[in-house]
């Protein structure tokens, strides 16, 4: 058996690679059915074309993401076609997109009317109780600097508003009961990216279903009501998901105004290709903006085509603890739990296997192992979601590599330990 070192030097010199910043490796196949969108290192939104990976932001990390779906029909015209104006104006901005394109952007002006200034979505859709749903708004500030993200209050009461503030970094404002998370992030040119997810108190159609309104302060109670003073801001697109966290955007495509969606990500490669001894060693470092609530995240797995039969990595619906386990015939028959991880923070991890059980570790913690038979059958490497393609990563790997043969449990923290965080 290779020792401590030995396994290190193989790890960093002829481990095979399997993804890292701005490249996936030889023999892996990235698949995805749609166009998506994904911030680019200029800090600008780009869309890549159906089956291109997207590597995202100035890190060029890998982007991996379930399937999900824009509730919006008029995703691309806030504040334009299919949107109701109250107490506003609206005009083509003279400025650039968050996508640096002229003309993928609205001018929003108040009027000098008292009362509540804000756009809705017109059309309607139905929203079930006690879900989740994700909004998110792309605004530019104008000469106002406080807009609010609002659901309808015939289905999320008179608590789902969330306020934000346009400068700087940008930063959040007060919100309503409804209002489970929120976040501001802050693109190139001035765009900021606004996301609040609600749970919905009552079902039915969803009039107005989201409302994007101009205010005075970060502290405005739900649609304020004041003078209007002229104020504008820029505004681009739109999205409502039904989940617990957004997502990146997804947009119908132009002239074509309909619900769209995105399809899942894929990352596979033949798993005779790279453990042709149906034994290896997967050597991980990855962040997860946010944990799933109702659905596992899948890191990776090796599968028969299905997943009754799997070796896997996951973190486990509604958690943050990463668990590497056995699946076989539909049934767990092994199960490690690694440690926690936080949410927004890298880590490294390391899972290898052999047909004696499984061993891994979590940077910081301890290496274990569990002896168990393995499903025969394994033909298949996914990363980033299971075979069911309904388990999705909803984050970015920074490197992966594996190794063809089972490393000593005592050698994973070191192989793991050379994978790069940024």
């Amino acid at each position: 058996m290779l020792h401590h070192a030995a396994f290190r030097a193989l790890g960093e010199s002829q481990g095979r690679l399997l993804a890292m910043p701005g490249a996936i490796g030889a023999g892996v196949i990235f698949a995805r059915a749609s166009a998506a969108s994904f911030p680019t290192a200029n800090g600008r939104m780009a869309e890549a074309a159906a089956d291109t990976a997207r590597f995202s932001g100035g890190a060029q990390r890998l982007l991996l993401e379930g399937m999900r779906t824009n509730l919006l029909s008029a995703a691309r015209s806030v504040g334009g076609t299919g949107w109701a104006l109250t107490r506003l104006t609206a005009a083509p901005s003279i400025g650039t997109g968050p996508d640096g394109a002229v003309g993928s952007a609205i001018t929003l002006t108040e009027t000098e009317d008292v009362g509540a200034h804000y756009t809705a979505h017109a059309a309607t859709f139905t929203i079930v109780a006690d879900s989740t749903y994700a909004f998110t708004a792309f605004v530019r500030p104008g000469t106002c600097t406080n807009v609010q993200i609002v659901g309808t209050s015939n289905n999320f009461g008179t608590g789902g508003f969330a306020n934000f503030v346009l400068t700087g970094a940008g930063s959040l404002g007060s919100s309503g009961a409804a209002v489970v998370r929120a976040s501001i992030t802050a693109l190139a040119s001035g765009w900021y990216v606004l996301e609040a997810v609600m749970t919905a108190s009552t079902s039915g159609a969803g009039v107005n279903p989201f409302i994007l309104a101009l205010g005075s302060s970060g502290t405005n109670a739900r649609l304020p009501s004041y003078a209007g003073t002229a104020k504008t801001v820029d505004v681009a697109w739109a999205q409502l998901e039904r989940a617990s966290f957004a997502s990146t955007i997804i947009l119908p495509p132009a002239g074509s105004p309909s619900q769209a969606t995105r399809a899942a990500d894929t990352l596979s490669a033949a798993a005779s290709g790279f453990f042709p001894n149906a034994a290896g060693t997967l050597l991980l470092s990855v962040l997860l903006p946010q944990q799933a609530a109702s659905d596992d995240q899948v890191l990776a797995q090796i599968d028969n085509g299905s997943d009754n039969s799997r070796v896997r990595l996951r973190n486990p619906a509604g958690g943050a603890t990463l668990v590497a386990d056995v699946v076989s015939g539909g049934s767990t028959t092994a199960s490690l739990t690694l440690g926690s991880i936080t949410a927004g923070t890298a880590f490294r991890i390391a899972l290898a296997w052999d047909g004696t059980g499984i061993a891994g570790v979590l940077s910081g913690g301890a290496a274990q192992s569990v002896s168990s038979t393995l499903p025969t059958g394994l033909t298949t490497l996914r990363l980033g979601n299971g075979a069911a393609s309904t388990s999705g990563l909803f984050g970015t790997v920074i490197a992966a590599r594996c190794l063809a043969v089972r490393a000593p449990t005592a050698g994973l923290a070191g192989l793991a330990g050379s994978l790069q965080l940024s």
